[in-house]
C-alpha cells in the first residue's frame, strides 16, 4: 500500500509538473498572439549586444549548432542504437517518442502562431520564431535522457541538473545570437517539457 500511494503521488506530482508547463506556454502563446510580444522581449534583443565578444560568439555558435535539427536527428540516431544494443527498448521509446512529439509540436506552432524573428547580425535565420525549436528540442531531448538513466543511477539531482542546464544553455545561446526572442526560448523550454512529460506517461509501467 505504501508503495502505490508512493506511485500515486509520483503520478500525481508529474501531472502538476506538466499542467504548470503548459500553463506557462498558453500564457506565453497567448501574450505573444495579442500583444505582440512581452516587455521583455524588445529590450533584451536591443541590449544583447553589448555582451558580444569574438571569443563569447564561437562558443555560442557552437552550441546552438549542436543542437540544431540536423546535428540533432544524428546525435539521436547514435543514442537511440545505443540503447537498442543494450535492450532498453522502453528508454528507447521514451527518448524517441520525446524528440519527436517536440519536432511536431514547434513546428506545427511556428506556422500558427507566424512570429516573426527579431534582426541577427550575428547568424541567419529562417522560418518563424515561436517558440524556439533549439530550446523546445533540447529541453525535451534533454529530459528524455534524464528518463533513460533516472532509474539506473544514485545521482538524479545531479543528472537532472546536467540536463536541465544544458538545454537552458541551449536557449541562452539563440536569445545571444538573437534569432529568437526571450518569450520564444521561455516557450520552448515549457513546451519541451510538456513532451517529454507526455512522452515518459506514455510508456509509464
Amino acid at each position: 500500500m505504501m508503495l502505490l500511494s508512493k506511485n500515486l503521488d509520483c503520478c500525481h506530482l508529474k501531472i502538476k509538473i506538466t499542467l504548470f508547463f503548459a500553463t506557462i506556454f498558453i500564457i506565453l502563446a497567448l501574450i505573444v498572439i495579442t500583444q505582440g510580444s512581452l516587455p521583455c522581449d524588445g529590450w533584451v534583443s536591443s541590449h544583447i549586444s553589448f555582451l558580444y565578444s569574438d571569443t563569447l560568439t564561437s562558443v555560442m555558435k557552437l552550441i546552438s549548432d549542436i543542437n540544431a535539427m540536423r546535428e540533432s536527428l544524428a546525435l539521436s540516431l547514435v543514442f537511440v542504437m545505443w540503447l537498442v544494443y543494450k535492450k532498453w527498448y522502453k528508454e528507447a521509446k521514451v527518448y524517441t517518442t520525446s524528440l519527436f512529439l517536440s519536432i511536431f509540436a514547434f513546428a506545427s506552432l511556428k506556422h500558427l502562431i507566424a512570429r516573426v524573428r527579431p534582426e541577427s547580425i550575428l547568424v541567419n535565420a529562417h522560418n518563424y520564431s515561436f517558440p524556439s525549436g533549439h530550446s523546445t528540442m533540447s529541453m525535451a531531448m534533454a529530459l528524455g535522457v534524464y528518463f533513460v538513466f533516472a532509474n539506473k543511477t544514485t545521482q538524479k539531482p545531479l543528472l537532472m541538473s546536467g540536463a536541465i542546464f544544458w538545454a537552458i544553455l541551449v536557449g541562452l545561446s539563440r536569445i545571444y545570437l538573437n534569432v529568437h526572442w526571450c518569450s520564444d526560448v521561455l516557450a520552448g523550454w515549457s513546451l519541451g517539457v510538456v513532451c517529454a512529460m507526455i512522452a515518459q506517461a506514455i510508456y509509464k509501467k
